[in-house]
């Protein structure tokens, strides 16, 4: 009886680890590059200071191309709070006055995952933020010495 209970809380643990480990995957980014980028690791703030436009070259002065899911859908709805701590709303207004005032291009904005990748893939110097459990397959660079924040 004794070595079933310690079997059966065994594999509760583990499961609650599982879980745990999964809802940390769904509310963390992952920084997704093209092959033409030399960085491989930047801090959280230089990640900020790109995605709001007061960076607009890459440390070789090769130009960063933006790339973002729609603010409006769950991946970009998360880039908006982990890296604004804003809403989706404010987030295009802000775009909206760089773009207006003419200090940025507009960013690419991607309808699904998939697309996000293969724009960055496509497009030199591009760099986009995408849910960490949707970032396989893709180049990522570390932020802070980890692949998802």
């Amino acid at each position: 009886m004794k070595k079933i209970f310690s079997k059966l809380t065994s594999i509760a643990l583990l499961a609650v680890s599982l879980l745990l480990m999964s809802a940390a995957n769904e509310t963390q980014l992952s920084a997704v590059v093209n092959d033409s980028v030399s960085e491989t690791e930047v801090s959280y703030a230089y990640l900020k200071s790109i995605f709001k436009a007061q960076k607009t070259r890459w440390k070789d002065g090769s130009k960063i191309t933006l790339v973002m899911l729609k603010p409006e859908s769950a991946g970009g709805a998360l880039m908006c709070s982990k890296v604004f701590g804003q809403s989706a709303s404010d987030v295009n207004k802000f775009y909206m006055a760089l773009v207006f005032q003419g200090q940025i291009t507009a960013p690419k904005f991607c309808n699904s995952d998939d697309e996000l990748k293969a724009y960055v893939k496509n497009t030199k110097g591009a760099i986009g933020l995408l849910p960490a459990k949707d970032a396989a397959g893709a180049k990522t660079i570390k932020v802070d010495g980890n692949v998802a924040f």
